[in-house]
């Protein structure tokens, strides 16, 4: 509330100023008396239009006193008015009888007291002529610190946003004033739309981000900003399916790379690991695998196994085949999965219902993907895997192509791989037949195995012994 009391602090001082500055008024005939406003300032009227005329003998330090207060108690109101419904939920009853006073008083005050006086004011100390100066690079570095972006997100968007400018022939050194037209917004929202070099996605994304660099400047200086040079953006659709880039798995090179003990990444982050290792056994997709809570690793007909399940708002799961319970595969048991479990558990005394992997969630409790749209691909991309020119061929999803690939090869019957990876099945005859038990779908599931990952594997057990 420390605002709100130093709004309604100024707004007393500002009454009294107004009571202290002397007017000239016209001859009483012509005009009446209001009784609007406060009980300090009387509002002399001309069909319902206030007039006042502010005397010559007024000290000019009392003006400019009363228009820095002004100005002062007009910024405060507008953070106010932001702030209303955020701060209205979580105050006391008697307290939001407070605030709706204090907002009614303020917009009595300014419309009826100060807006009259406003332009006699502003000649004593006249408003800044255009917006301050705003170079295009602190716009630039404001918007990558506020979106909560990592390093290499926030380098690909510095990247592609200074191209963008250049298409207009201004650098990040330029002031954003020079900018913010619609013309150039327009250019470059053309020269998006005619690329023939990037896809439907990657043109939405360009987008994106010259909307998301205009909004910071407009939140930077509202009153000179504004969002409409981006409200004829054209309309750009996504990219077709057929048009995307398929996913591939990786080589057994490529996982032996990705899985180099030697690597820190998976060092820092074994949850990281264990959420790759499910995918790689299992086939799970990226928000099945990271979102498991305890509850989903449990024993089920005598079998230790994985539930994929739909059972909390963040957990997406792509149709009724995907829900499932998974044997988990003896490789993956032998590496430590259940062991490092139990102890992350016992640490942090967590629940049934928590999650495993505690990242798959943001403070606002909504899915958090990053881990492995951001994290992992700059994994990848560091260590060679991944092409650095964005191509998106090699990514999470490579891991349920090299679970396919592996039981493929390992002769699994195609109705236990519908099982284990959650495919309805090509035709009536695999729909049939996708209906094991859990004992015979664990020993064809354990008919395959990464042979060439268990030199790195034993390593790793090693490892994550040691982690929780």
């Amino acid at each position: 509330m420390e605002k709100q009391k130093q709004l309604a602090k100024d707004l007393q001082e500002l009454r009294q100023l107004f009571s202290q500055l002397d007017f000239i008024e016209p001859d009483p005939p012509q005009f009446q008396t209001s009784g609007k406003g406060t009980s300090d300032i009387h509002f002399i009227t001309l069909n319902g239009e206030v007039i006042k005329t502010l005397s010559s003998l007024n000290p000019k330090s009392l003006l400019e006193k009363v228009w820095n207060l002004y100005q002062r108690v007009k910024a405060s109101k507008n953070q106010l008015s932001k702030e209303d419904l955020r701060i209205l939920n979580i105050i006391q009853a008697n307290q939001k009888q407070f605030l709706g006073q204090l907002s009614s008083v303020l917009q009595e005050t300014i419309a009826q007291a100060v807006g009259p006086l406003q332009q006699q004011l502003m000649a004593v100390n006249p408003p800044q002529q255009g917006p301050p100066p705003h170079p295009i690079h602190e716009v630039l570095n404001t918007m990558l610190l506020k979106g909560n972006n990592c390093k290499s997100e926030q380098t690909k968007k510095r990247n592609i946003i200074q191209m963008l400018l250049g298409k207009v022939n201004i650098t990040v050194m330029d002031d954003y004033s020079k900018f913010h037209h619609s013309a150039n917004i327009e250019k470059i929202a053309t020269y998006i739309k005619d690329r023939t070099d990037i896809k439907g996605d990657s043109k939405r994304k360009h987008l994106r981000y010259i909307k998301e660099f205009v909004t910071c400047a407009c939140n930077l200086e509202p009153d000179y900003f504004k969002l409409n040079v981006i409200a004829n953006l054209p309309r750009i659709e996504r990219t077709k399916k057929a048009e995307k880039n398929p996913h591939i798995p990786y080589t057994e090179e490529e996982l032996l790379t990705i899985f180099d003990p030697k690597r820190d990444f998976f060092k820092d982050n074994p949850d990281y690991f264990w959420v790759c290792m499910v995918a790689l056994f299992t086939g799970a997709r990226q928000n099945a695998a990271f979102t498991l809570q305890y509850d989903d690793v449990a024993i089920q007909e005598g079998l230790n196994c994985i539930h994929f399940i739909e059972n909390h708002p963040i957990k997406e799961l792509k149709n009724d085949a995907s829900e499932r319970f998974v044997p988990i595969h003896e490789q993956l048991l032998d590496l430590g999965f259940l062991d490092y479990i139990k102890r992350k558990r016992s640490k942090s005394k967590a629940k049934g219902t928590d999650f495993i992997f505690p990242k798959c969630q943001t403070k606002n409790g909504t899915y958090n993907p990053k881990p492995f749209t951001r994290e992992f691909p700059e994994f990848l991309k560091n260590i060679g895997v991944k092409s650095k020119v964005g191509q998106d061929k090699h990514d999470f999803h490579s891991f349920r192509k090299n679970a396919n690939q592996a039981m493929r090869k390992a002769i699994m019957d195609k109705s236990y791989v519908n099982d284990v990876i959650g495919w309805t099945g090509d035709n009536i005859a695999e729909q049939a037949y996708c209906n094991h038990n859990l004992a015979q779908i664990k020993e064809q599931l354990d008919k395959f195995e990464y042979d060439f990952l268990k030199p790195h594997f034993a390593e790793w057990k090693k490892i994550m012994a040691k982690k929780s």
